[in-house]
């Protein structure tokens, strides 16, 4: 029983029969008495402390194997581990470098475009601010073909003062020899006969005939045609203010209104025939007046002829009409209100039968074609509306130069209406002493 038990013990200890056997063959083996329960204990007792030492050499193995076995495992895993980290940081290293390259190359590229695109909005602006206005060439070229129309109204304008001046001291104008007013007075007759004369003319025995142009009108009715003149133009300031060039006829017309507006009558004895009264003091003063006289009304001459000599046409030489002609008909057709009518200037400079300044061109006419130039060209106002600034701008540029010669014009009227108001003032204090 005793033995049953003991066995039954080394089993639960976890030890073999043949770890027991082991432990207990020794010398003196068959000496011990297994029924002896003291030597049974005492022998159970050392199997038990050898069984402890086994079993703590053991675990202590296991503990060992099992330390080491730990260690060689967290050393490999973190061996895989730090693998696995260097191959990431690699690939994470290639990645950024792959990446910082692609940057690169896209920046190069943006900045490629970039600079193209600049280079090419350059040359954009530097061709559209190459391109000209679409009435700068026009507007020169009307400067460079007309400069000679002022120079040669002034110079009409001085020429027929000076005539006007010399009728009022009894001199014809082309020589040096005094004539009588009644000569003067049938200068004026002949005049009007030649280029003024109306069917009341005719009918009231005046003139022999009919010598005034038929005249274009417009009905309030807006029906237009043409008819027989009653009203002479020589008596007619309309022609001035109504159309910007005189024809041929009325220009000659308005010579002889020019000269009634400024002296309604002769006078009934010329400088010549006072010129016998010697130096008295009666003889001066009465020339004195009549000098006094003559100051005042070449005033009003003046500006009377230059108002008719920019309506004329001055026709110095036929390359400067022909220039002017050639310019203001080529203006003249891109704009609305200007119709072409038959008249002696377009065969002789268009080679036309109808042209939009049959008359030829005046300074009148001139100073308006500019004038209308950029309002009343229908093209204009639409490139104006989709060209780019820089041709936009050099367009304002030309009305600014046309509005400064304007400015001029404005200001060379004022200074003749001053003089005017000027030589009204002193007639009138003149005549309040009286």
């Amino acid at each position: 029983m005793k033995t049953i038990v003991s066995k039954a013990r080394i089993h639960l200890l976890g030890v073999t029969s043949a770890m027991v056997i082991a432990a207990v063959s020794t010398p003196h083996a068959m000496a011990y008495d297994f029924l002896d329960d003291t030597t049974f204990i005492a022998k159970e007792t050392a199997v038990q402390n050898f069984l402890s030492k086994v079993i703590e050499q053991n675990i202590s193995n296991l503990q060992s194997s099992i330390s080491s076995e730990f260690t060689n495992l967290t050393s490999s895993m973190n061996t895989a581990v730090s693998n696995q980290t260097t191959d990431l940081a690699s690939q994470m290293s290639a990645n950024t470098e792959t990446q910082t390259t692609a940057q690169a190359r896209m920046q190069d590229a943006a900045d490629t475009r970039a600079t193209e695109r600049a280079v090419q909005g350059v040359k954009v602006q530097a061709a559209l601010g190459a391109q000209s206005g679409s009435t700068v060439c026009n507007t020169v070229t009307g400067a460079v073909s007309t400069q000679n129309l002022e120079d040669l109204t002034q110079m009409w304008r001085k020429q027929a003062v000076q005539q006007m001046l010399a009728l009022n001291h009894g001199y014809s104008g082309t020589g040096t020899k005094a004539v009588s007013s009644s000569a003067i007075l049938g200068l004026v007759h002949a005049n009007h006969c030649t280029y003024s004369a109306t069917q009341y003319d005719v009918d009231s025995g005046y003139c022999p005939s009919v010598t005034q142009t038929k005249t274009d009108y417009s009905s309030p009715g807006g029906s237009s045609g043409s008819g027989s003149p009653i009203s002479s133009d020589d008596t007619n300031a309309d022609l001035l203010f109504s159309q910007s060039t005189l024809s041929d006829q009325q220009a000659h017309a308005m010579n002889g209104f020019a000269w009634m507006v400024s002296k309604a009558i002769p006078d009934a004895t010329p400088t010549q025939l006072r010129s016998n009264c010697g130096s008295s003091y009666e003889c001066n003063l009465e020339r004195y007046k009549s000098d006094a006289r003559e100051a005042r009304a070449s005033i009003g001459q003046s500006i009377l002829n230059g108002i008719i000599g920019s309506s004329r046409v001055i026709d110095a030489d036929d390359i400067n009409q022909k220039n002017t002609m050639q310019w203001a008909e080529a203006t003249a057709a891109l704009l609305g209100g200007y119709h072409q009518s038959a008249g002696p200037y377009c065969t002789k400079y268009m080679n036309s039968s109808s042209c939009y300044f049959p008359n030829g061109v005046s300074e009148e006419a001139r100073d308006e074609l500019q004038s209308k130039r950029w309002y009343f060209d229908p093209k204009f106002g639409v490139f104006a509306g989709s060209q780019a600034q820089a041709p936009e701008q050099k367009d304002m540029a030309m009305m600014e130069m046309w509005n400064t010669y304007q400015f001029h014009m404005i200001y060379d009227q004022m200074r003749q209406m001053n003089a005017s108001l000027a030589a009204m003032e002193d007639m009138m204090a003149e005549n309040s002493l009286k």
